[in-house]
């Protein structure tokens, strides 16, 4: 659940001396093309963790640790997070296309 707070912060870790090495436009483009990589592989994700919980609710499981509980919760949260993800990719490739930059003291938190 935390993935999506640090993507949104730009707080997850990068190395990028390539990308701060070319020319503005290249960078950009860069950028353009791993969030859109991102956008696609948390979509497919999150569209398989979705129907993996849809499975385990319609066939019953159950998680049987200390306690008993129907294994879909952890499909439900996993997939609440994974749609985060998708929503904060496809902000990324939006900004990134459009060029528009939010100021970053006007968040959420």
């Amino acid at each position: 659940l935390g993935a999506p707070w640090v993507l949104f912060h730009d707080a997850h870790v990068s190395v990028d001396f390539l990308v701060s090495a070319l020319p503005k436009s290249a960078a950009r483009s860069l950028g353009v093309g791993a969030n859109a990589i991102g956008l696609v592989a948390m979509a497919i994700i999150f569209a398989v963790a979705c129907m993996s919980g849809y499975a385990s609710w319609a066939q019953g499981f159950r998680v049987m640790e200390s306690f008993s509980f129907p294994e879909w919760w952890l499909y439900a949260v996993a997939c609440g997070a994974l749609l985060l993800m998708v929503i904060e990719f496809g902000l990324r490739l939006w900004r990134g296309l459009t060029g528009f930059r939010a100021r970053r003291d006007e968040g959420w938190f």
